[in-house]
Order: structure tokens, then C-alpha cells, then sequence
């Protein structure tokens, strides 16, 4: 990012309740990591997710990182979350398992094609995304990231640019659920990535969520997408791409 677009980044993040951190050495910025919270219903509640950190070459090993995470659990506790989640590049577990998290879900992207799966009865429209269409909801196909992050994301503009643009937006009722859903039309893929929200209930189950989900996305797309998806109902939904997400967590 140049300095104006990083500016602009970090405004967006506090003026929506978020939570940029930085870590300063004699005065100057060598370290920085992003915490967004989320409320996504009663089967997650809230969710506190690290989304970014990072640490200057020149000042790693001093325990910069370590100070980073530890600052963001105190915020994550701090605002009632119970738990603090990342999703850790390979060469990081070991790092993250030493400040106490532990794998805790495994999400697979599959390809799915339209005709699979049963589509279902629904009122829908395309609409313009607010970050409060996501309260309460939760993110059951596409979590890469948690459900506020992507969010965020998709609401967040730089001189009128969606981040992640190219894309179409819906939100209305499947099934008696309400539900919000993204596509973002990358034009060197030949399927549309599918990224849903709905609202939970305790009488439904993640993966009949999940189902759902995706049975709405092909509804919509009417062509293949590719979702993420909880290990447990990967292979049941499509063909795996290859992709992997794996969520760590530490309990508050």
C-alpha cells in the first residue's frame, strides 16, 4: 500500500469499531496487525479475528509479534469475544502454537456445478452492501477469513473501488432464512467465487447451513462457483480445487 491508500485503510477500520495495531521502536512503526470483530449470530456469537500481522524484517525475533498478539487478545477479551482466531501461514503454526492456539476448523474449496443440488424456493434481489446487512450473520460459505473480515472487505472503498469489485451482490430469504450473498467475477478464472452469509438458528446445523448456502450461490450464479467449505460436507458438495484454509484459536 502507498502511505495515502494505507491511510484511508486504517480511517476505514476506525470508523467502523475496529481495531489497527501498530508496534513503535524509538518512535518509529516496525510492526502492525488488524483485529475485527464481528457478532455472527448465536451459534459463534462474537468473533474476534487477527486478520493481519506483520513485523519488520529488520526487527524480528525481538518478541514484537508476540506483543502484537497479546495486545489483540486483551482487545478480542475486552470486547466480549471468547475467542481469538488467525489463519496462520505454514512457516507461522509454530509461532501461534507457542502463544497457545491450536487448530480448531479446516474449511476446502470445492468447484461445484450447477444441477448438484436441489434448488431451493427464495426471494431475492441484488442490493448495494452495508457493513450492518452482516450483524447477526454468519458467514457459512467462502470464510477465509471471519465473517466481519470479509465483510469489511466487500464494504470498504478507496476513491469509489470496492476491494473486491467485479462482483454482484444479493440478500433476501431461502427457505424461510435470511441470507446475503457475494460473487466476485475474477475474469482469469471460469467460475465465480461465492461468498454467503445467513442468520443462524440453534435447530439448524452448520453443515444444513452450509447446504444451503451453496444450493442459494448456484441458484443465483446460475454457472459454477467455487466455495469454501467445512471439511465434514466438502466432498459431499463438489470437487476439491486443492485450497485449504485452516482456522487456529486461542479461548479468552
Amino acid at each position: 500500500m502507498s502511505v495515502e491508500t494505507c491511510a484511508i485503510h486504517l480511517n476505514n477500520l476506525l470508523t467502523r469499531g475496529q481495531f489497527p495495531l501498530v508496534a513503535l521502536v524509538d518512535g518509529r512503526v516496525v510492526g502492525e496487525a488488524e483485529l475485527l470483530v464481528g457478532h455472527e449470530g448465536e451459534r459463534r456469537g462474537l468473533v474476534a479475528h487477527l486478520s493481519v500481522i506483520d513485523v519488520h524484517r529488520d526487527y524480528r525475533g525481538r518478541g514484537l509479534g508476540r506483543a502484537l498478539v497479546e495486545a489483540s487478545k486483551k482487545l478480542a477479551q475486552d470486547s466480549g469475544a471468547e475467542m481469538l482466531t488467525v489463519v496462520p501461514e505454514e512457516e507461522a503454526k509454530g509461532f501461534y502454537e507457542a502463544l497457545g492456539f491450536a487448530l480448531r476448523e479446516r474449511w476446502i474449496e470445492v468447484e461445484v456445478t450447477p444441477g448438484r443440488l436441489r434448488e431451493p424456493h427464495m426471494e431475492a434481489g441484488l442490493v448495494s452492501l452495508d457493513p450492518e446487512d452482516f450483524d447477526g450473520m454468519e458467514l457459512v460459505v467462502g470464510r477465509y477469513q471471519s465473517g466481519a473480515n470479509i465483510a469489511f472487505n466487500l464494504c470498504e472503498e478507496f476513491a469509489g473501488c470496492e476491494v473486491l469489485d467485479a462482483g454482484t451482490s444479493w440478500a433476501g430469504v431461502v427457505e424461510g432464512v435470511e441470507f446475503v450473498a457475494h460473487f466476485w467475477e475474477a475474469p482469469f478464472l471460469d467460475r465465480k467465487k461465492a461468498y454467503v452469509w445467513v442468520k443462524p438458528d440453534a435447530r439448524r446445523s452448520l453443515e444444513d447451513d452450509v447446504r444451503l448456502g451453496v444450493s442459494t450461490a448456484l441458484a443465483l450464479a446460475r454457472s459454477p462457483i467455487s466455495a469454501l467449505v467445512p471439511e465434514a460436507v466438502a466432498r459431499e458438495l463438489g470437487e476439491p480445487t486443492g485450497v485449504v484454509v485452516e482456522f487456529w484459536g486461542v479461548d479468552l
